[in-house]
């Protein structure tokens, strides 16, 4: 068998920083990555939550920052042999100038803020607690962290970090602005350059490459030895590689947006479908300047909308990144569009008055306060003028060369040691093959699915493939062995909510909250729903009879369930959350039956099924029915 990689970097960050992963899990999953031929464990020690790593040059790193929770070096020594053992190297990442709260509780004289005041945070979120990059003196510390973090782990790359950076508390130490002034320095970005280029002086020096988030991606850093990895949008891989910086692609898979294998099984690293593409109209166009008082929000924007009314699109610029749509209305002084971020899909929605826009961005669940001023025109004097944009890089073959590779990602907000492994496998078996095969042999999704049957055994072997999290919890609710029976059944035809959605049903989650509800023992994929689903697409165009009795054995197994739960959702809050999806689930299978036996329903009938078929498909507790969907589209499709 001749068989060799596409490309040479075929990794799983996880986030051991937001919730503490043991060195259990952590060896388990690099038996599970060294299985699914992969070879890179990078891991994101470093956050506002905690510092996961014993240092014995600075002790209260881990003695002030980890409330407890770290490696110790022994552990380290013992995770980097291990992996080696199995073909997989560790990267750490030490997260710097943002995301810094647990180094400056620890260091707070390193902080950008004169009068300290840091602590960890138990909550999620981006804050900003930042170093500071004019204190030469953090370099010398950082030297000396990074001369003997390198002790432990031996690999060729640092991952410096240098995600979402908030400006705020440099912008409010005079210090630091005169410093900015002196240097000639224009704004945060180019701040965060110089602070990176001496970071990346730093672990030149160690012999080290640096590795960082796709904001570092700036033309002065092209001149050393930087490496990018995409998170927030696919399209910087290639402007990226167009530079000579070589990359990595995380956007699109991300594990904890919970998209499904075959979601993430199409995302090709050497195709960027999200780059942006606009078609600039010079006799028409009106541009708005963006602010916001919210702080995921840290930049001012621009909103730039190019044709007549019934011909709108557009371009929007935020946080450094470009987002393009080709559709969008103005009606009765509302200006309504879309587009997808690397959070999910945004919507916008903005009154118009004069020159003055004011309204939403609706980003997941998250609605952003904004508003615009026009700030230029095709028929406005003395405005900005028409800038020229930036046309989609296009690599050549040579410059392809520069991608690397990819890495899943796995953010531990709202996972544990419990819970992780179900977030990561099998998804995460697509990226693998995808980072392996030919791209022409990798867009079967059904077979895919198949091929993850046929080797789960062997994930569930190595034990990151394991149900029993789940069963315990499901024990917990009840003694009686038919619920028991009914909940486990809901259980695998559930799955949880998209994206951040999750942050719209658990607002207040921490990261002492207990990950013990209905939507933690779930799947981020239901299997079961997805076959039933694959079932009813098929017999509505083959219409065969084996076919239909196979739905209607499902539709005879759900109409029970929730009269059978009734009693357990009373005396169980946790239960409740989800109730209603039980009742749907039961209340859609008993008008599939109907259908199959009567082929119509009565106009009382039809308004109960409209209002069902519409909040069936809502998540409610955290969760999804995605079998609703299959449910619906044979009820609407099914001829006697």
């Amino acid at each position: 068998i001749y068989d060799i990689p596409q490309y040479p970097w075929r990794g799983l960050m996880i986030d051991v920083s937001r919730h503490f992963i043991t060195k259990e899990v952590i060896l388990q999953n690099i038996e599970a990555l060294a299985t699914a031929k992969m070879n890179v464990l990078h891991l994101h020690l470093t956050d506002d939550q905690g510092w996961r790593v014993e240092s014995k040059v600075f002790p209260k790193l881990h003695e002030v920052g980890s409330n407890g929770d770290f490696y110790t070096q022994n552990d380290i020594i013992e995770i980097v042999d291990f992996a080696s053992s199995r073909g997989v190297r560790i990267v750490p990442e030490f997260d710097l100038p943002g995301h810094a709260s647990a180094l400056l509780a620890a260091y707070p004289e390193y902080g950008s803020r004169k009068e300290g005041g840091y602590n960890i945070q138990s909550a999620y979120g981006v804050y900003p607690a930042s170093i500071n990059p004019v204190n030469q003196d953090f370099y010398l510390f950082y030297a000396a962290l990074i001369k003997e973090m390198i002790t432990l782990f031996p690999d060729a790359y640092i991952h410096i970090g240098s995600d979402e950076v908030v400006s705020k508390d440099w912008e409010n130490n005079s210090d630091i602005l005169n410093f900015m002034e002196s240097k000639q320095l224009n704004g945060s970005k180019d701040l965060q350059t110089y602070f990176n280029l001496r970071i990346s002086d730093v672990l030149r020096r160690a012999g080290k490459k640096m590795i960082a988030w796709d904001e570092a991606l700036h033309p002065e850093l092209i001149k050393s030895d930087l490496t990018i990895q995409a998170w927030r949008t696919h399209d910087i891989v290639n402007e990226a590689i167009v530079n000579n910086t070589p990359a990595i692609l995380s956007t699109g898979w991300y594990l904890d947006h919970k998209k499904s294998a075959g979601e993430m099984y199409l995302i090709n690293p050497k195709e960027a479908k999200d780059a942006v593409h606009v078609n600039p109209d010079p006799d028409n166009w009106i541009a708005y300047e963006l602010s916001s008082p919210h702080p995921l929000i840290t930049q001012k924007g621009i909103l730039f909308l190019f044709g007549p009314k019934e011909n709108m699109r557009g371009l929007i610029s935020l946080m450094d990144r470009n987002s393009s749509f080709d559709r969008a209305t103005i009606e009765d002084g509302q200006l309504f569009f879309d587009y997808i971020s690397a959070t999910g899909e945004v919507n916008a929605h903005f009154d118009v008055n004069g020159d003055q826009i004011e309204g939403n961005l609706n980003i997941s669940f998250i609605g952003i306060p904004m508003t615009g001023k026009k700030i230029g025109a095709h028929d406005m004097e003395g405005g900005m003028m028409l800038p020229t944009f930036k046309k989609p890089a296009i690599p050549t073959l040579a410059q392809a060369e520069k991608i690397l590779g990819g890495e899943a990602c796995m953010w531990s907000e709202w996972v544990d040691n419990k819970t992780i492994n179900s977030r990561i496998w099998p998804r995460t078996l697509a990226i693998a093959e995808k980072l392996w095969s030919p791209i022409e042999w990798t867009t079967d999704v059904d077979d895919l699915y198949r091929r993850i049957d046929a080797v789960t055994p062997e994930f569930e072997e190595i034990g990151v493939i394991d149900d029993s999290y789940q069963l315990r919890v499901i024990s917990r609710w009840s003694q009686n062995p038919l619920e028991l029976k009914e909940i486990y059944k809901l259980t695998q035809l559930l799955e949880e909510v998209k994206q951040y959605s999750r942050w719209s049903f658990h607002l207040n989650q921490t990261i002492e909250t207990p990950l013990d509800r209905v939507a933690d023992i779930v799947a981020p994929e239901s299997i079961i729903s997805r076959k039933f689903n694959l079932l009813v697409e098929d017999y509505l165009i083959e219409r065969k009879d084996e076919q239909l009795k196979e739905i209607n054995k499902s539709v005879q197994s759900w109409i029970p369930l929730y009269g059978n739960l009734k009693g357990l959702f009373s005396r169980q809050s946790k239960l409740q959350e989800v109730e209603f999806l039980a009742l749907a689930l039961s209340d859609l299978a008993k008008v599939a039956e109907r259908k199959i036996d009567q082929g119509q329903f009565n106009a009382e009938e039809v308004k109960h099924y409209e209002k069902l078929k519409k909040e069936a498909q809502l998540g409610r507790g955290g969760v999804l029915l995605p079998c609703a969907s299959g449910l619906i589209s044979f009820i609407e499709n099914y001829d006697l």
